[in-house]
């Protein structure tokens, strides 16, 4: 039954589907016809499983399709927004894509010294680094990412988009393969 109040008052749900962001870094090939958006927590043990899938997606589409990660800390988990403010420091020397792998190589084995021992592996300036951390210079990036993903109606990680297909949680590769050879042929 509908209450008489949704009867008269119905209710419109709207979903915003997220766009490339071209502020953003992009993994893999600039040019690639199609982007993967994921939405994801570097200690988030979904998005972790996932992360080995999304790498076949990207090795087996290579040049065809690249990857937008967007960082969703989740609340509650421990160290779960020091690796966005990490990455996102590390972009600004370069490193973006090469200290992202490596935090998912972590397995979500965090401490306070993973970052700087991270950076320090990459050749960063470390000085520059630290001071971009203690600064929390990306505060506010980190927080219109979460707004987009509110947005974008994600309940949780990891959430991938593919143009309007949308992926919920660490799903096989045959379930990525399928959705992007679709929308590869649009």
């Amino acid at each position: 039954l509908i209450s008489p109040v949704h009867q008269l008052f119905p209710l419109r749900v709207l979903i915003f589907y997220p766009e490339l962001n071209p502020a953003r870094p992009i993994i893999g090939n600039k040019d690639a016809t199609l982007t993967i958006i994921e939405f994801g927590c570097y200690v988030c043990p979904y998005t972790n499983e996932v992360e080995d899938t999304v790498q076949e997606v990207l090795d087996y589409y290579e040049g065809k399709v690249n990857l937008q990660f967007i960082d969703y800390p989740l609340l509650g988990h421990e160290y779960s927004y020091e690796p966005s403010m990490a990455v996102k420091c590390a972009e600004e020397q370069g490193a973006y894509e090469l200290y992202h792998r490596k935090l998912f190589m972590q397995n979500m084995n965090f401490s306070s010294q993973t970052f700087g021992n991270i950076a320090s592996e990459l050749n960063l300036d470390i000085n520059k680094f630290e001071n971009c951390i203690q600064n929390q210079t990306y505060r506010e990036e980190i927080e219109e990412d979460k707004n987009s993903t509110i947005a974008a109606g994600v309940r949780g990680t990891p959430t991938f988009f593919i143009n309007e297909q949308e992926i919920v949680g660490p799903k096989p590769f045959k379930t990525f393969k399928k959705v992007i050879d679709d929308e590869l042929k649009k």
